[in-house]
């Protein structure tokens, strides 16, 4: 009937929330929304690297956007580093999110030659996108796209394919 999010506490203190199905499917509609805006649908093969815990907003939310889509692999933050490349190999994700430091070492690895994916979408969130993150994603792929999500609010703001900021 419910569910529970956890927060890292990185603005201060961590946090659990009790969402209901129905405001959880608000989320979804929310996300879904801006994940359109960058070209998203159904069919697009999409892969998350969030926290590893089932209770965080990223797990939950990927878990959602995954639906439908045969042979997703299930990454976190955690998972060793040739784990991520041989999955991300085997899926060949269209769309590529998490966090700014974990994509800017998948990238670092895509300019040595592995993993060999060609996303179209690299959306990093949870962390500040440094420029040098951001060099090495747009020389590896292309053009991040930031995302502000959070888990009392969902999408707070959220970044375009035009690159004009959040």
């Amino acid at each position: 009937e419910y569910r529970i999010f956890s927060t890292s506490g990185a603005t201060g203190v961590p946090g659990l929330f009790l969402y209901s199905q129905a405001e959880f499917a608000h989320w979804i509609a929310v996300f879904v929304r801006s994940f359109a805006r960058l070209g998203m649908t159904p069919e697009t093969r999409i892969v998350g690297i969030g926290a590893p815990s089932a209770l965080h907003l990223s797990q939950q939310v990927v878990a959602a956007m995954q639906v439908g889509r045969v042979g997703a692999p299930k990454l976190s933050v955690i998972t060793p580093v040739e784990e991520m490349v041989a999955a991300l190999d085997e899926y060949r994700p269209e769309v590529l999110a998490g966090y700014p430091s974990v994509i800017a070492l998948l990238a670092e690895d895509q300019l040595q030659g592995r993993p060999e994916i060609a996303p179209r979408v690299v959306l990093t969130t949870s962390e500040v996108l440094t420029e040098e993150a951001a060099a090495r994603v747009e020389a590896a792929w292309t053009t991040p796209v930031e995302g502000y999500f959070t888990t009392e609010v969902g999408v707070v703001a959220a970044g375009s394919l035009d690159h004009v900021g959040l």
